[in-house]
């Protein structure tokens, strides 16, 4: 298990599907011989975990954070950490894909977060800008339009600072795929800012520019450019405010977390789960018994 992490996508308790609080799922990480949780709210884990011969987890002396949190978020959380330590058996599914840990009367069921929300490929993907951070603080700034970054597969880098658009070249550093080698800035557009804080906005992203190279970090839908001083900007993966983007299915598989209907969790038939598949212009589905699907969607 040791560098996975997993997200819930289903909690039983005495053969009956239960729901979580709304906007939250229970995350585990398990990193360098150590295991963290959240469950929406504060962050729990402990430095060392083993599992015996028969499969059973023992996480040692596990810590959780204490962040105020309204009472459904705070039992959600005791029930998570709890859980945690009442030695559950770890089974792994679907070619280790999915992670179900157990008790008596309690079953958690994960999938791999590279399943459930799998790594942005750096090129063709618009990144928008999040925040900018340094080696001792994170900045967030609004200037009203969002600077975006756009790798392409020509060789070439557009993007806009919040203020102006360009393009320069850049390739991947050979022998290393997370390290960027950018070119001169061509010409760029007109400035349309004039406010101050546009100023320490594009200054701040521009530092990404400042050195010959910078370091590259994907996880999910975020990106992370930092040049030599340790600074760089964070980005997601999305739209910005200030331009559209066609959203692209087609060659993707996606698999039910959570059903919601009125505002109130509807939990799935047990052992069963909404699977779709967009290929070649097709749409297929399944939802536990028959499968179903159009040869067309847009």
């Amino acid at each position: 298990l040791d560098g996975r992490e997993f997200w819930s996508t289903k909690v039983t308790v005495d053969g009956v599907e239960r729901g979580l609080v709304p906007k939250t799922r229970i995350m585990l990480k398990f990193q360098n011989g150590g295991i963290s949780a959240s469950a929406g709210c504060n962050s729990m884990g402990s430095d060392g975990y083993s599992m015996d011969e028969a499969g059973l987890l023992e996480v040692e002396d596990m810590f959780m954070t204490e962040m105020g949190c309204d009472q459904p978020r705070h039992a959600q959380d005791q029930f998570v950490a709890d859980f945690l330590r009442s030695r559950p058996k770890v089974t792994l599914e679907n070619d280790s894909e999915i992670l179900v840990l157990s008790t008596d009367s309690i079953r958690i069921d994960f999938v791999d977060r590279s399943i459930a929300n799998p790594d942005r490929p750096l090129v063709g993907t618009r990144w928008v800008v999040s925040e900018f951070f340094s080696a001792i603080a994170v900045s967030i700034y609004s200037i009203g339009n969002d600077g975006w970054i756009k790798f392409d597969s020509d060789g070439k880098v557009s993007y806009f600072d919040g203020c102006r658009e360009g393009q320069r070249a850049y390739i991947i550093a050979s022998g290393d795929d997370h390290v960027i080698n950018f070119g001169e800035a061509g010409p760029m557009s007109e400035n349309t800012c004039e406010s101050n804080n546009a100023a320490v906005y594009v200054a701040k992203f521009n530092k990404i520019f400042n050195t010959t190279s910078v370091r590259f970090k994907i996880v999910g839908p975020r990106l992370e450019l930092s040049n030599n001083d340790n600074e760089g900007v964070s980005f997601t993966a999305g739209t910005s405010s200030n331009e559209s983007e066609t959203i692209n299915l087609d060659g993707r598989e996606f698999w039910s977390t959570k059903v919601t209907v009125d505002g109130v969790e509807r939990g799935l038939v047990p052992k069963t789960r909404i699977m779709l598949k967009f290929q070649n212009g097709i749409v297929s589905a399944s939802a536990g018994c028959n499968s179903m699907g159009s040869d067309g969607y847009s």
